[in-house]
């Protein structure tokens, strides 16, 4: 018989014996706490006498809680508590009475010493009736006073019942089913999201401090953003944190990558509304226009959460660090809610648990898993740990660069993560490395089937490969450097993480071979966030340099895209060529294609405000700017910059950006800032005053006058760095501030119920040597 997800025909089960023995201890006793609460204590490894966990108190029945808990016939349960857990590695397993034979001594040892009244004896196996019977029978014979003994299968029950502790532990979604945990609408939409990640992250995921601080944001604050270098995990805390949101709130998930996007998709009248929005202020490099986006929609994302919706936000470290100084006063808030995902936070524990699960879950051959093992918990310790080359040392493919398994290499595999990842896609045989670039050209990812076209099969015989080469490659690639995920119309063939995307484009890009094929498969995105031109930059291990002797196949690519989707009505296209392009390129570009030379060299582009003026200003100092077309927008500066328009409003792009200094002559910028400070700052500050501005703050509805504070808000923070020399102005911009402050952030708008407690990494380490290891049955098959 067929079943249809969410059609609850069976309980569901879950693999609790691929879990391993530290991580069974943690779901069991995550399990307690659930029901006798969180003062249920567990001990840091090393001998545990006979106790992984405790509970001091005494125990009364609850009806909500499961039996023996709770329920008809429970009764009374006197402590001190001792919890133990016994983890068996196969699935076929049933707990037997020997099994316990060493835990009966510990026994009668602690009800001596008057810490062992209540006995729980926890297992991922299963237990017969007969075998419960003796066991208990026994532990009751050492002298406590209730013995309590909980299968495999009381477990499992207690998962399926409890959103909140699948939550809690995650990677129960994906030792599940979950067509058998979610109903139909939740599973549709926990699988369209999973599919853009890999399933394989749930099953490998491990609730570190780090996510359970995250999920304590998403929980409380309904806000949290996800901060981390490249490979440290931030994708699979966000599909963690939103299958729990859709299991436990019933959540709609939305991807959003812009404040335009978000007030799109916003619906006030539905409360259960997720937005996730993956590395919000910039991929590979710091988009000042998305930082300044979602800063100025600070009022309507506080709105929206009061209403009850819920947010995840992503960034890279160093993007972070060049957008905090978007956000100003209150709107900071925002980092208040900040989680830092990083190899050096996580403690020791928590990397052996991930390597643990990646090579556990990987397809590396039995042999390499023991040569390797003794190194593993010196490995945990690297200051250089990543999640996602974690993974990668799980995977054959990805970590074919090794050349062995000696505590050397294994620690310089994470310390040089991009040379490996280099060396690995230099070993790729022609059909696979031709795959890759596939992928890598498709713009949205590479249908599957491939249908071939001339330009696809051009790049395969440049590379050597072959049709059926190619097709059996992508196959081979599944799991390590791609997915096949599922799309609306058919399925596509994506990289599994943004990072080999990353390393492949550098490693074509730096061959001159290869160059071409980079530069055919660059899509829009990928031109304005990981080319440089001659332009060095402060992220530049990110991006990919294009030799000048190559600029001509650049210009012949961006004309392609141009004709296409018109580059030029783009204002990541103006800002890549005033930020990421040497005054030659810029040069030739003019040169080689008049028809966009005739869009760029204008005063036109000044319509993308402080991102056009930049771009003419380089163009001014590369001396492609004709002085008539300079003259002409010093004068549009200025009319746009000094006359308030029938909204109030005014442009204060020049006030944002240096340019406009190099722009304009020295008496020209000084006579622009002698205006503006007479003629729009005191009107400026008229308006918000009332009394004697043009009209009254009564005579327009609530809305108008937000969005008019948010504008007069961004001026005073551009003016500010334009005036930092300028008294009087300076004085005049803090009144303004004050007032905008007073109206924007009054408590009838915004609210009070935001948490502003700032999240510490605690870079403690509470794990000791133990006499046993996590890796133990690593190699047993």
């Amino acid at each position: 018989m067929t079943r249809y997800p969410g059609e609850a025909t069976a309980r569901p089960s879950y693999r609790l014996h691929t879990l391993g023995w530290r991580a069974f201890e943690d779901l069991a006793l995550t399990v307690m706490r659930d029901i006798l609460g969180p003062t249920v204590v567990s001990f840091a490894e090393g001998p545990d006498g006979g106790r992984d966990g405790a509970f001091y108190g005494d125990w009364n029945p609850d009806p909500k809680a499961p039996a023996p808990f709770g329920g008809e016939g429970a009764g009374r349960l006197v402590g001190p508590f001792v919890i133990q857990c016994k983890f068996l590695l196969n699935e076929s397993d049933t707990l037997a009475p020997s099994d316990i034979k060493n835990e009966v001594g510990k026994v009668r040892r602690l009800v001596a010493e008057g810490i062992c009244s209540t006995y729980v004896l926890m297992t991922n196996a299963r237990v017969t009736a007969e075998s419960e019977k003796v066991m208990r029978r026994r532990l009751l014979e050492a002298g406590a006073r209730h013995v309590l003994v909980l299968g495999g299968n009381w477990i499992q029950e207690v998962i399926a019942d409890s959103a909140s502790l699948r939550r809690k532990i995650p990677r129960l979604y994906g030792l599940g089913d979950l067509t058998q945990v979610l109903d139909e609408r939740h599973y549709s939409q926990a699988h369209a999201f999973l599919a853009r990640f890999g399933d394989e992250g749930l099953i490998t995921f491990v609730r570190t401090r780090q996510y359970i601080r995250a999920m304590e944001h998403l929980e409380s604050n309904r806000f949290v953003l996800l901060e981390g270098e490249a490979g440290s995990g931030k994708s699979a805390c966000a599909a963690a944190l939103a299958i729990g949101a859709v299991d436990a709130y019933g959540c709609a998930v939305s991807f959003i990558d812009s404040p335009e996007e978000f007030k799109d998709a916003w619906n006030p009248h539905e409360p259960s509304q997720l937005f996730w929005v993956d590395d919000a202020f910039g991929a590979y490099r710091f988009d000042d226009r998305a930082a300044g986006g979602w800063a100025r929609s600070y009022g309507l994302i506080r709105t929206a959460i009061k209403g009850g919706a819920r947010f995840i936000f992503t960034s890279r470290s160093y993007i972070l660090r060049a957008a905090q100084g978007e956000f100003k006063r209150e709107a900071r808030e925002f980092f208040d809610c900040r989680v830092k995902l990083s190899g050096a936070a996580l403690t020791v524990g928590e990397k052996e648990q991930i390597l643990y699960n990646h090579l556990k879950c990987g397809d590396q051959p039995l042999i390499f898993l023991r040569e390797i093992k003794p190194h593993l918990p010196e490995v945990a310790r690297s200051s250089s740990f990543s999640p996602e080359q974690a993974r990668r040392l799980g995977s054959t493919y990805l970590s074919s660069g090794l050349g062995g398994g000696s505590e050397r290499l294994l620690l310089d595999f994470f310390e040089n993560p991009v040379e490996y990842l280099c060396e690995v896609l230099g070993g790729l045989d022609q059909d696979s490395l031709a795959a890759l670039c596939l992928v890598y050209m498709a713009d949205g990812g590479l249908t599957s089937p491939v249908s071939f076209t001339e330009r696809e099969m051009a790049v395969v015989g440049l590379l050597g490969g072959t049709k059926a080469g190619v097709t059996q490659a992508l196959g081979r690639l599944e799991g390590s450097f791609l997915l096949r995920v599922d799309a609306q119309t058919r399925p596509r063939w994506r990289f599994y993480h943004r990072s080999l995307e990353s390393a492949l484009a550098k490693h074509i890009g730096q061959n001159p071979e290869l160059v071409e094929i980079f530069i055919s498969g660059l899509t829009r995105k990928d031109l304005i966030t990981v080319v440089d031109c001659g332009i060095i930059r402060d992220d530049a291990s990110e991006t990919v340099t294009i030799p000048e002797v190559c600029y001509g196949i650049l210009i012949g690519r961006i004309s392609e895209l141009q004709d296409r989707y018109n580059l030029c009505d783009l204002r990541g296209f103006i800002d890549f060529l005033s930020s990421s392009c040497s005054d030659a390129f810029l040069r030739k570009l003019v040169e080689s294609n008049g028809s966009m030379a005739g869009q760029l060299v204008t005063t036109q582009i000044l319509r993308f405000g402080a991102s056009g003026l930049k771009l003419l200003a380089r163009l001014n100092g590369a001396g492609i700017l004709p002085g008539n077309v300079r003259s002409a927008a010093i004068a549009q500066i200025f009319e746009d910059s000094t006359s308030l328009n029938s909204d109030l409003e005014f442009d204060f792009y020049w006030a944002e950006t240096t340019a406009t200094a190099n722009l304009a002559t020295a008496d020209e910028y000084e006579e622009l800032r002698n205006r503006v400070l007479r003629e729009i700052i005191p009107e400026l500050v008229d308006v918000l005053d009332g009394s004697g501005g043009s009209i009254e703050w009564s005579e327009a509805g609530e809305g108008v006058w937000q969005e008019l504070a948010q504008h007069y808000e961004a001026a005073v923070e551009a003016y500010r760095g334009a005036y930092k020399d300028h008294a009087e102005a300076s004085a005049g911009l803090e009144w303004t501030e004050r007032a905008i402050r007073a109206y924007m952030y009054s408590p009838g708008l915004c609210g009070n119920d935001f948490d502003e407690s700032v999240s510490q990494d605690d870079d403690t380490d509470g794990d000791a040597l133990g006499c046993e290891s996590i890796f133990d049955d690593l190699d047993s098959g």
